[in-house]
């Protein structure tokens, strides 16, 4: 037979009362709580709770980096402003008729030289701006075109040394 929990005492005092007429369920009195459990119990939530609260904080630690921010200088705001007007003074050079008609006799697609001046960086449209302006203004067509040429050599040579294209064989 198990114990129980109630103690001897109050099956004594059941025993009793069964023998004055009452029934067993009014002669024992209710089972008490058990403390354990309840601390078990609330153990167990309290732990899940944690460990829920844990991995949904490492989940949106790792999902969302915190923002990071840094001061930037005049020099850095002035050199991105100067490399995109050099960027449009290249592609307005590129959108006049007589250049397409020049890079198309040479078999170069205009829309193909618009792409790839957009992949030049700072440093090489600084360079082709400061050859632009060494230039005169009434320089003439030959100036235009060796300005052009220079621009596609170097759009062509930089993708083939990115590894975009397969053009000249001394860049492997």
């Amino acid at each position: 037979m198990p114990l129980d929990p109630r103690g001897p005492h109050d099956l004594y005092n059941a025993h009793h009362a069964i023998r004055r007429g009452m029934t067993i369920p009014q002669a024992l009195p209710p089972k008490s709580i058990d403390g354990e459990k309840i601390m078990r119990n609330r153990h167990f939530v309290m732990k899940s709770v944690a460990c829920l609260l844990t991995f949904v904080f490492c989940y949106f630690n790792v999902l969302w980096a915190p923002a990071q921010a840094a001061l930037v200088s005049t020099a850095q705001v002035v050199e991105a402003g100067e490399t995109e007007r050099t960027r449009a003074r290249l592609h307005a050079l590129l959108d006049r008729a007589d250049v397409k008609a020049q890079l198309e006799s040479w078999g170069v697609d205009p829309a193909e030289a618009q792409a790839r001046v957009d992949t030049l960086t700072a440093e090489e449209l600084e360079e082709l701006s400061a050859r632009m302006d060494e230039l005169p203004a009434g320089g003439g067509s030959l100036a235009v075109v060796a300005v052009v040429l220079l621009i596609a050599f170097l759009v062509i040579l930089l993708t083939d040394i990115m590894g975009y294209t397969n053009i000249f064989t001394f860049t492997r």
